[in-house]
């Protein structure tokens, strides 16, 4: 009886080495196929360098022979820009991805441009003046470090945009159509935000020009760097309160809007 049950114990160890073998050797003599390697994102895509910065765009690109045009455009804006900071220039080489739509930029980055990811900028040529990419980019290591004061951000951006906007009539404009955001809703960046993204992004150009203006690039670094609510720091920097600043700046839209040549003609830059 114990015979015959070490037997068939033999018996099913034998089996069962023999299927491990069967398919040991069936996996070594079938190669493994290889993991299938998504293809490039950049496909039929160029690169451009001048000076600082190195330029990628679609080979088929119909503004590439305007390549130099734009690159000598973002020299420029640079240039201006470290100088309004007050920061040093960036030797680079600085990547700027260029993109015809968001919808293409959505396609291939995955994400809304204009955008800065690490070193790199992402940006949509149609819709974003190459002057705000440039300034974004220069946010991201300017010493002050981030602002809690939305307001501050996107209007230091827009202002510095080289769109050749004025946006002291444009906010003029606002407030003869009585549109203009009062700077108690600038400074909430929740209530600031729930505004119209151009109507709040052109005041709060306007706002952030007449403080640098008027009061100097150290005062608003003073007031980027707060962690206070926005009247408290304004009070404590500027020394008015918010409502006298606001009828100062008022005063000051009110008058660059009547006098344009032509009220709400906004060709002329600031």
């Amino acid at each position: 009886m114990k015979s015959q049950k070490y037997f068939n114990i033999k018996v099913l160890a034998v089996v069962l080495g023999a299927i491990l073998l069967a398919i040991l050797m069936g996996c070594e003599g079938k190669k493994s196929e290889p993991t299938p390697i998504a293809a490039p994102k950049y496909v039929d895509w160029t690169k451009y360098t001048y000076r600082t910065f190195t330029y990628h765009f679609r080979k088929d690109a119909s503004w590439r022979t305007d390549m130099e045009q734009y690159a000598q455009a973002f020299e420029k804006a640079l240039d201006s820009h470290c100088e309004f900071l007050g920061t040093e220039r960036p030797e680079g080489p600085i990547e700027v991805y260029i993109y015809n739509t968001p919808s293409e930029a959505r396609e291939i980055l995955g994400r809304e441009v204009p955008c800065i990811v690490g070193d790199t900028i992402h940006w949509d040529r149609l819709l974003t003046p190459h002057g705000a990419v440039i300034m974004m980019y220069l946010l991201n290591d300017w010493p002050p470090g981030p602002t809690n004061h939305e307001f501050l951000y996107e209007g230091l951006v827009t202002l510095r945009d080289y769109s050749r906007r004025n946006f002291h009539q444009l906010a003029g404009m606002f407030l003869e159509e009585g549109r203009l955001i009062p700077i108690d809703s600038l400074g909430d960046s929740a209530a600031y935000l729930g505004h119209e993204k151009q109507v709040r992004s052109w005041q709060a150009a306007s706002l952030v020009g007449f403080i640098t203006l008027n009061f100097g690039v150290d005062r608003f670094k003073e007031l980027w760097i707060s962690t206070e609510p926005i009247d408290r720091a304004i009070k404590r920097i500027l020394g008015l309160d918010t409502r006298q600043l606001e009828n100062y700046w008022k005063d000051y839209i009110r008058r660059e809007y009547q006098n344009s040549p032509k009220a709400g003609d906004t060709s002329g830059a600031r």
